[in-house]
């Protein structure tokens, strides 16, 4: 999906959501996520990348595989 803003706040506030979405995904998972890979989601601003995570997080064993 491709949305038009007008603000970099809203897309920054899109990205923060998608990477708390796909962090929860993981921790309902157990799979564990080291500092270095949570600091990576965290700050990813691209939307599609951060998209494509979103829907490979419920399927992983493991955070190597959602990058």
């Amino acid at each position: 999906m491709r949305y038009k803003f007008g603000s970099q706040l809203a897309l920054e506030t899109m990205a923060q959501e998608r990477a708390r979405i796909i962090l929860k995904f993981l921790e309902m998972r157990g799979v564990p996520v080291s500092e270095g890979a949570r600091q990576r989601i965290e700050d990813c601003t691209d939307l599609d990348m951060l998209e494509a995570w979103v829907m490979r997080a419920p399927s992983v064993q493991t955070v190597e595989e959602l990058f």
